[in-house]
């Protein structure tokens, strides 16, 4: 079985937890509702930083990975540096 792009089912207190503080800083979220939620894996570096620069070893090879969620948000600015 391939779980490359499958999801968990949603840890409801986690999430909860979460919720109550974003509501503190936000309070109009407490009454919109959650139409979907996603909870999917996501994968760490050991220092939680990504992986950007030349693959040693292999000539031509350049990484940018290990953003996780924030890949998308950094995509432009990581594109542009390599």
């Amino acid at each position: 079985s391939d779980f490359a792009f499958g999801l968990f089912d949603l840890d409801w207190d986690t999430f909860l937890q979460n919720m109550t503080g974003h509501v503190q800083r936000c309070p109009a979220v407490e009454h919109t509702g959650i139409a979907s939620t996603v909870c999917g894996p996501e994968s760490f570096t050991p220092d939680h930083k990504p992986l950007v620069g030349p693959q040693p070893g292999v000539r031509g090879l350049w990484q940018a990975c290990g953003f996780n969620s924030m890949g998308m948000m950094l995509s432009g600015g990581i594109g542009r540096e390599l």
